[in-house]
């Protein structure tokens, strides 16, 4: 079933939104709230360092995700430091290397 989205459509959905809003982002009684997702921090402890200590940080690969968020984190910091022109200059030579390898 493909539905269209036309403007008497969008409009009523940018409605029901900002009702939903207002009550304080609770949707409306014709949507049931999901249940709450189970807490799975338990999950997948045991393979957390299923990456060899070698490959750790290079190319993106850490052992944990605590070693790859911080190393998200300070790149973010180094990029914050940077000139506009310089991001520029990253993105565009991100985008010849993709092309290279594509």
């Amino acid at each position: 079933m493909t539905e269209t989205l036309d403007k008497t459509r969008i409009d009523a959905i940018v409605q029901r939104v900002l009702r939903e809003a207002a009550q304080g982002g609770q949707p409306s009684a014709g949507h049931p709230t999901p249940a709450a997702a189970p807490h799975l921090s338990h999950v997948g402890r045991a393979g957390r360092s299923a990456v060899a200590p070698a490959a750790a940080g290079r190319d993106g690969i850490f052992t944990t995700i605590d070693d790859a968020v911080r190393a998200a984190r300070a790149a973010f910091v180094a990029l914050g430091g940077m000139t506009l022109e310089k991001r520029y200059e990253i993105v565009a030579a991100i985008r010849a290397a993709m092309l290279t390898e594509a």
